[in-house]
């Protein structure tokens, strides 16, 4: 007889913006997607329309962010800025400012609040990692 697998979630992080700090939430909800509500919901692109990440930019490994869910507010900090907190809808073209000025390019920010930004387009469910990983 084999014994249940029994699995145990440790924590839920989501990552509002791609590539980006993640934030520790209590529960999500999985939107119509099947994406969690608010993971990589937004998306930061260079002048081509192609994702910004570290591994293109590394100077983007220097941004620090904080989220408010609620508020749909982010405080970033930089190399030489911030900390400035702007919100995600209202102040879009501002925290595309802040990121050109930042990395030195013409920066667009996007959102998907329903799929989100996957990585893996065939199959862009959450992903479980191990703590023993």
């Amino acid at each position: 007889m084999t014994t249940p697998f029994r699995a145990r979630l440790a924590r839920i992080v989501v990552y509002p913006i791609k590539s980006l700090d993640g934030v520790a939430v209590e529960s999500v909800a999985v939107t119509a997607a099947g994406s969690l509500a608010n993971d990589r919901r937004w998306m930061l692109t260079d002048a081509a329309g192609r994702p910004i990440n570290g591994k293109g930019v590394p100077r983007l490994h220097q941004v620090r962010t904080a989220f408010d869910l609620g508020a749909e507010t982010v405080t970033v900090t930089g190399p030489e800025a911030g900390p400035v907190t702007l919100h995600l809808l209202q102040q879009a073209a501002e925290v595309e400012r802040w990121f050109s000025d930042v990395l030195g390019q013409r920066v667009s920010l996007k959102e998907n609040a329903v799929g989100g930004f996957p990585d893996d387009l065939d199959d862009p469910g959450p992903t479980l990692i191990s703590t023993a990983s």
